[in-house]
């Protein structure tokens, strides 16, 4: 782990990462959880705690507080910072909101980070993410990357974080929905089946699971393990951080 977060803290593009594969289709680095910096800066933040290496705390807060620059509290929107054209993506297609890249893995960053981001931007950002979700986030794949039941997790875990038995009760209702499907979508061309976690039958079997027993099925998309669902309490943040009451 400590050489994974290493490797992190010493390749970064200013506070973020910006590697060959995103420059053919981004002029900088992008936002999201598993392309994006939101979920690299956690991860690093993440492995700073378990390691008790301030460093890489501090350098995951300033990679999601570089990410939230792209974000806009009067509107409640994301900026795309992919380039549309490299996707064959018409200029007005609706908001990406996908764990993998999109809308909910960055509101997925802000609640599993809430205890580095205390204050209004972060809650907004996560309200924003839950709006965006809730209006293109199902329907479509069921898989885990980028699919329903992926994006449920920002509702559980959200729900978790605010203590919200309603949020909890969309969770498992927008799940029977997803569930009452004739077919299984698999994130694949054509939505193939396939047996995989990320984007196959066995991450939609597990994320029913999840659904069903967030207490006791852990979510594998925000890294937690059996028996702890959350992460162990975070350094002190620096004395010029925001202080502010938590979301």
């Amino acid at each position: 782990m400590d050489k994974a977060a290493r490797h992190l803290l010493n390749s970064r593009t200013g506070p973020s990462w910006f590697s060959d594969s995103l420059r053919d289709h981004a002029d900088r680095p992008i936002s999201g959880f598993s392309h994006g910096t939101g979920g690299m800066g956690w991860a690093l933040g993440l492995a700073g705690e378990l390691l008790a290496e301030d460093a890489y705390v501090r350098a995951g807060i300033e990679a999601i507080r570089y990410e939230q620059e792209s974000f806009d509290p009067g509107t409640g929107a994301f900026a795309e910072l992919r380039d549309h054209s490299a996707f064959d993506l018409p200029a007005d297609a609706p908001p990406t909101t996908f764990w993998c890249y999109g809308a909910m893995g960055i509101g997925l960053s802000r609640v599993l980070a809430a205890r580095w981001l205390p204050g209004p931007l972060a809650r907004a950002e996560v309200d924003a993410a839950l709006t965006v979700t809730r209006a293109h986030g199902f329907g479509r794949s069921q898989c885990l990357c980028h699919g329903d039941f992926g994006n449920l997790e920002l509702l559980l875990q959200a729900a978790t974080l605010r203590n919200d038995p309603g949020l909890r009760a969309e969770a498992v209702g927008l799940a029977h929905a997803s569930a009452a499907r004739r077919e299984w979508a698999c994130g694949t061309v054509s939505e193939v089946q396939v047996p995989g976690l990320m984007t196959g039958l066995a991450g939609i079997g597990y994320g029913m699971l999840r659904a069903a027993r967030p207490d006791r099925v852990p979510a594998v998309i925000a890294l937690e393990r059996p028996g702890h669902p959350h992460p162990v309490s975070a350094l002190p943040l620096a004395p010029d951080a925001d202080t502010s009451p938590a979301m």
